[in-house]
């Protein structure tokens, strides 16, 4: 299914190409994590060609070109991007303006509505940033709530609806392989209301849907009395498809001043087992940030906060029992000044997990952080970056203490990696 729908974007694409008259633009993104290493071994050359290695949001070698066309009358248009590696593989999407009221797009989705505030100062598609960014906290493509939470990178059939003025509306019935069309589609429908007040900010409400469901894999992974050493938090494998509901308002009275501000709230996630039941809470999540230019100079930065997850087992007979998650804060902070030369930048980030517990068993707290001087040259319709970064990497070892207790203590390795890269549009 998902493969039909790409060929025929892809077909739409190049015939509205031949058969009208329409603009054409895009870009190349490479980079190259050139060196890399960490207190456990030596450093190495990265010369793979693909995905992401598990310590970086780089790929040793990575490559993505990016092609828009609209038509003359700017009603009709499409997007590719190719990502050449291992494997290859490519996302796009085609859409229609019938009316100025009404927008239908097929394939993958960028909605509205997201949050114009950034983290971050730079491209990162090409330089690391873990806490926000595709290797970051909110998983790929996600700098915090609701930036195309639910909506960015999300393949479906998508209605966007302009019925007044400042007033924004989006559906998306996802496209999912598999399965009965009622659960693993139409469970999963998206929504999306954004009203702008002119000259203050932007209101957002979202909902994401899902099946309510743990997947039985996953639950069999954490079973209370299973533990298992160099797992992090007593929640690790376990993932319930949520309902979600998110609020978040972007801020823009302010002159050279962005900020955003969000809020989500997950649903319980449930799975009903021969003896027993088992109810998942994920973690709500409250997220701060804000974007400051002054002439030359520019600083973003964010906080994310977690708190509330926990997770119960309900036998059909005895007693319940539950794990209780700890609360995790991250913040980020990105000064960068332009010389005129070179653009000189500075990414520092922190993570704290606090404490989680169940019964006599501890998963200590642990701190996770991310550091990168950089560099970025413009040069014509493009950019040129280099950096040096050193990151944290945390594993658990699981040992017996105070009695019957017991206690997982974190180890905390350092490694480190010089990217390089570059991004041309045209």
């Amino acid at each position: 299914m998902k493969r039909l729908i790409a060929l025929s974007i892809a077909f739409a694409l190049v015939a509205a190409a031949a058969f009208a008259e329409v603009s054409v633009g895009g870009s190349v993104v490479g980079n190259w994590e050139v060196v890399s290493g960490d207190d456990k071994e030596d450093s190495k050359l990265q010369t793979k060609w693909g995905m992401a290695p598990s310590k970086s949001a780089l790929a040793p070698v990575r490559s993505r070109v990016n092609v828009t066309a609209t038509n003359e009358d700017g009603n009709f248009g499409g997007w590719i991007q190719l990502r050449p590696g291992e494997p290859y593989h490519y996302l796009s999407n085609i859409w229609w303006q019938p009316l100025d009221v009404m927008k239908i797009t097929l394939g993958y989705f960028w909605g509205g509505g997201n949050p114009n505030v950034g983290v971050i100062t730079f491209n990162d598609d090409i330089l690391p940033p873990r806490m926000y960014g595709r290797n970051g906290w909110k998983g790929d493509n996600y700098r915090g709530i609701l930036n195309g939470w639910g909506y960015e990178v999300c393949s479906g059939t998508s209605l966007e609806l302009f019925p007044i003025e400042n007033l924004y509306i989006a559906v998306t019935v996802p496209t999912k392989e598999g399965g009965d069309i009622a659960e693993h589609v139409f469970a999963h429908t998206m929504g999306r209301v954004a009203y702008t007040i002119t000259d203050i900010g932007q209101l957002v409400l979202s909902f994401a849907g899902g099946t309510g469901k743990l997947d039985s894999s996953d639950s069999v992974l954490v079973k209370p009395d299973t533990f298992i050493k160099g797992v992090l938090s007593p929640f690790d494998g376990l993932a319930g498809d949520s309902n979600r509901v998110a609020l978040g308002f972007t801020l823009t009275a302010v002159e050279n001043l962005g900020l955003y501000a969000g809020f989500e709230m997950p649903f319980v996630s449930t799975e009903e087992f021969v003896t027993e039941k088992v109810e998942y809470q994920p973690a709500m999540e409250a997220s701060l940030r804000a974007n400051f230019k002054a002439g030359a100079f520019n600083v973003a930065g964010g906080v994310l906060f977690s708190v509330g997850q926990k997770a119960t087992w309900k036998p059909d007979s005895g007693d319940s029992y539950s794990i209780d998650g700890g609360m995790a804060i991250g913040a980020t902070i990105n000064p960068s000044y332009d010389l005129g030369i070179v653009i000189l930048g500075f990414l520092g980030e922190f993570k704290y997990t606090s404490e989680s517990k169940r019964e006599h068993v501890v998963w200590n707290s642990y701190v996770e952080y991310n550091i990168m001087p950089y560099i970025q040259k413009n040069v014509g319709g493009g950019a040129v970056y280099a950096a040096f970064q050193i990151g944290s990497d945390v594993s658990a070892d699981g040992t017996k203490v105070d009695g019957s207790d017991l206690k997982f203590k974190n180890k905390t390795h350092m490694s480190w990696s010089i990217p390089v890269g570059f991004e041309y549009w045209f």
